[in-house]
């Protein structure tokens, strides 16, 4: 026997003795297949075996994997947004609170208070009568300084 076939109507294949055919790049959408044979006399049956059946696209191709890869490349873009605006914040806070810090230590600088070093010395020798007597000297009060904590 020899067989030959058609798909969606088309022109048929030659008749060959083999059983089996593939289809490559058949796209997605109902198709009929038909396949007719032919007897070692040249009679060809005038009734074709007919298949009806439907193609579906990779799932790639799908409609919901479209939608669903369009929905996450744009929660990427999203996030990578906020990511990009956290950093730039972060950034700019870091800058201020170095401006800032700067600016104490600056006035931190500024503010030395200048006590006589007389006092300094009483103030150390009060606390401890029992021993000998202590001799306090005078320095010029540009000497001593004291700065805040």
């Amino acid at each position: 026997m020899q067989f030959s076939y058609r798909m969606d109507g088309r022109d048929w294949s030659p008749f060959l003795m083999e059983k089996n055919t593939m289809f490559l790049a058949v796209g997605s959408r109902n198709r009929v297949f038909e396949v007719r044979a032919r007897d070692k006399d040249l009679n060809v049956d005038p009734t074709p075996a007919t298949l009806e059946f439907t193609v579906v696209p990779p799932v790639w191709r799908q409609p919901w994997f479209v939608g669903l890869m369009a929905v996450l490349v744009g929660v990427i873009g999203v996030q990578a947004a906020r990511i990009l605006q956290r950093n730039r914040h972060r950034r700019r806070t870091n800058e201020d609170l170095k401006r800032e810090m700067a600016e104490r230590e600056r006035a931190e600088a500024s503010q030395t208070t200048r006590v006589p070093c007389a006092a300094n010395a009483r103030a150390v020798a009060a606390p401890i009568p029992e021993l000998a007597p202590v001799t306090i000297a005078t320095f010029p009060e540009s000497d001593c300084m004291i700065h805040p904590p």
